[in-house]
């Protein structure tokens, strides 16, 4: 018994060593939502990286962590047919680069609200760049603003310069309004859906057109496109 309680405590003392050294998890980003969305890009400044998925219900989820330069999926985590709640995504021993390599998670979750947080393993100076940068308000520029009333369905064309955008859609009134997002090959980059008034926002990171379709079942909606 005492032979255990000392390992233990070296054990203990060995991991308490290994995260003394001002290192230590630290959120980097937080997102919620329905659907199929993408994040904002963000740097990976840290020697790992992990995510962790929620949703109020149990369905089929996926996770992709994307290089914003190149369109590589770095990693991903799926669940395939069977369903969950929650799932997690790991990138261990990350080469940091300097600048830091810029990526977005890719997130095929639940037709339900669900939350998605990332955390990395970072140096105290890091962690503080972080938390000022989080701190820091980004000021985003007003692309163009569509707006619809009662029940039908709008195709909006668009092309914006640069491939990073942010797209964000408002539901003024009880009903259903769903938003889908393809680019000219036909692969899906968004999809959300408001049953009640709100908000729901998702990130585009492609420099090819995308055609974004709205379909209202009767509340009065608006969308509204950002760049950085």
């Amino acid at each position: 018994m005492k032979t255990n309680c000392l390992a233990v405590c070296l054990l203990l003392a060995a991991l308490t060593a290994f995260c003394a050294p001002g290192i230590r998890w630290v959120e980097t980003g937080r997102w919620s939502g329905n659907g199929f969305l993408e994040t904002q890009a963000f740097p990976l400044e840290g020697d790992s990286l992990k995510v962790a998925y929620a949703s109020r219900r149990a369905e089929p989820a996926m996770l992709e962590l994307v290089d914003l330069a190149t369109g590589e999926t770095l990693v991903f985590s799926k669940t395939d047919k069977r369903p969950v709640s929650t799932l997690s995504l790991k990138l261990p021993k990350i080469t940091v680069a300097n600048p830091p390599r810029r990526v977005f998670l890719r997130i095929t979750g639940a037709a339900s609200e669900w939350t998605v947080i990332a955390s990395q393993f970072v140096s105290e100076l890091r962690a503080y760049e972080i938390f000022r940068r989080q701190k820091a308000k980004q000021v985003l520029n007003k692309y163009g603003v569509w707006c619809g009333d009662g029940i039908g369905k709008e195709t909006i064309p668009l092309t914006i310069p640069g491939g990073e955008w942010k797209v964000t859609l408002t539901s003024e009134g009880e009903g259903s309004v769903f938003l889908k997002c393809t680019d000219a090959q036909g692969r899906l980059h968004a999809t959300t859906r408001l049953s009640r008034p709100g908000t729901a926002s998702t990130w585009l990171h492609t420099e090819a057109g995308v055609v974004i379709e709205i379909e209202s079942t009767s509340p009065p909606w608006m969308l509204t496109v950002e760049t950085p």
